[in-house]
C-alpha cells in the first residue's frame, strides 16, 4: 500500500516532513532564477514516493502541470522524466536544476522538459503521471481566498501564470471542468494498460464552506475510464496562504487528497 513506510496522524492522514533541506540538495534555489519563489511547491518527500511506488526503473514517469519541477526527483531514481510547465520562467528554473543534477552526477541527461499548454502538447508517452492542478480562479487577484491575495513578492513570482490565458487558474468553473475532462482524457491516451495517474488535489473553502474537488474529480475520470487504484490523504504542513487565512480568523483546509487512478 502506498506511504506504508510513513507515519500517519490519529485521522489516518500521512505526514511528510518538510523538504527543504532535501530539495537543496538536487534543484537550483528559485532566488538564482526568479523575483519570488513557486508559491505552491509540492512536497519533494510525497513526489519522491509517489514516483517510486507507480513507476518502476527505466520507465518514464510526467507531470504536466510542473510548477518548480518536483518531478526532477524521479531523474536522480533511474526514472526518465517529462516535465510539462506553461510558465517560461519556470521552465528556465527546472532546466538549470536538471543540468546541475546532471553536472553533480546525480542523473543523465535523458529527460524533457517541455514549454507549453498541456492540452496542446498531449498525449505524451509515459507510463506514471503525477500531478497538481490549480482550482479555478485560482489566479483571480479579486478573491481573497485566490492565490495574489497574499503580497506583492507573491504576485511576482505568479505574474506569468496570471496573464496567460489558458492557465488552468485563471479559467471559470465551468471551463476549469470541461478542460480537466479533456486533459484527463489526454493523460489516459498517454498511459498504456496498467499505468497510474496520481492526482494531488486540495478541497477549497468557499463562503465558509468546505468543497470537495476530490470526489468530482473522481467521477470524471471514472467516466473516461480509469479505476481508482488507491485513495489516501496527507496532512499538509500548511502552505502560506493556510498561514495568511489562519491569522485571520478563517477556516482552512489541512489535508490534501493522493488519488492513484489506473488505466485498465
Amino acid at each position: 500500500m502506498f506511504g506504508d513506510n510513513r507515519e500517519r496522524n490519529d485521522q489516518g492522514w500521512l505526514i511528510y516532513p518538510n523538504d527543504k533541506n532535501y530539495r537543496s540538495q538536487y534543484f537550483v534555489h528559485w532566488s538564482e532564477v526568479l523575483e519570488a519563489d513557486h508559491p505552491a511547491k509540492a512536497n519533494l518527500h510525497l513526489t519522491e514516493d509517489l514516483i517510486l511506488y507507480t513507476a518502476m526503473v527505466g520507465q518514464r514517469v510526467m507531470d504536466i502541470n510542473s510548477g518548480s519541477g518536483s518531478i526532477l526527483i524521479g531523474a536522480a531514481h533511474n526514472r526518465l522524466v517529462t516535465s510539462v510547465e506553461i510558465a517560461p520562467h519556470f521552465v528556465e528554473w527546472q532546466r538549470r536544476s536538471l543540468a546541475r543534477m546532471v553536472k553533480r552526477g546525480q542523473t543523465n541527461a535523458n529527460h524533457y522538459i517541455l514549454e507549453g499548454n498541456c492540452e496542446d502538447l498531449l498525449p505524451l508517452e509515459a507510463d506514471s503521471i503525477v500531478f497538481s492542478p490549480p482550482y479555478s480562479k485560482a489566479m483571480n487577484a479579486e478573491v481573497t481566498s485566490g492565490i495574489l491575495s497574499r503580497d506583492t513578492q507573491l504576485a511576482a513570482g505568479m505574474e506569468a501564470y496570471r496573464h496567460d490565458p489558458k492557465n488552468l487558474g485563471n479559467l471559470d468553473n465551468f471551463l476549469y471542468n470541461r478542460t480537466m475532462q479533456r486533459i484527463y482524457q489526454l493523460c489516459f491516451e498517454s498511459l498504456p494498460s496498467g499505468g497510474k495517474l496520481s492526482l494531488l488535489i486540495k478541497d477549497r473553502i468557499s463562503k465558509g464552506g468546505r468543497i470537495d474537488l476530490g470526489r468530482p474529480a473522481v467521477n470524471m475520470m471514472g467516466k473516461i475510464g480509469f479505476e481508482v487504484f488507491e485513495w489516501h490523504r496527507w496532512h499538509t504542513p500548511g502552505s502560506m496562504f493556510t498561514k495568511i487565512h489562519q491569522s485571520k480568523g478563517r477556516r482552512v483546509v489541512e489535508d490534501e487528497h493522493i488519488i492513484i487512478m489506473e488505466k485498465p
